[in-house]
């Protein structure tokens, strides 16, 4: 199969919701915000979906890449960090809305800042 069919971009953003929901199972997404163990294991797994990409692709500084992957999902994944960015940048808080438009509003941004580390990877 040719990958040229996607731009990288696009690949990498597949990559990323395969990794970041499809890999990632009820232990590791109902807790991993109380426990650094489960985020540490789904933040790994979701970096090391990314090692094909960076390997088909002629990239330098493949290892600080997938640790760049791994530290930033592990970091974004914890949704205090979330909350606490919501507030500063946005100021908005969890008791501004009802519970459901405020899990959307933590899973957009979210997933905001994972496409971000992805840009910023595959600009260097």
């Amino acid at each position: 199969m040719h990958l040229n069919i996607f731009t990288p971009l696009e690949l990498f953003i597949i990559v990323h919701f395969i990794g970041d929901f499809v890999l990632q199972n009820k232990w590791m997404a109902f807790y991993k915000n109380g426990s650094l163990l489960r985020r540490g294991v789904h933040s790994f797994v979701y970096a090391i979906v990314f090692l094909p990409l960076l390997l088909y692709y002629p990239m330098s500084f493949i290892g600080l890449k997938l640790f760049i992957l791994f530290l930033s999902h592990f970091i974004i994944d914890n949704e205090k960090i979330i909350i606490f960015l919501l507030n500063k940048i946005k100021k908005i808080k969890p008791g501004d809305f009802n519970e459901a438009i405020w899990r959307i509003i933590i899973l957009v941004t979210d997933q905001l800042y994972h496409f971000l580390f992805i840009l910023i990877i595959l600009m260097f």
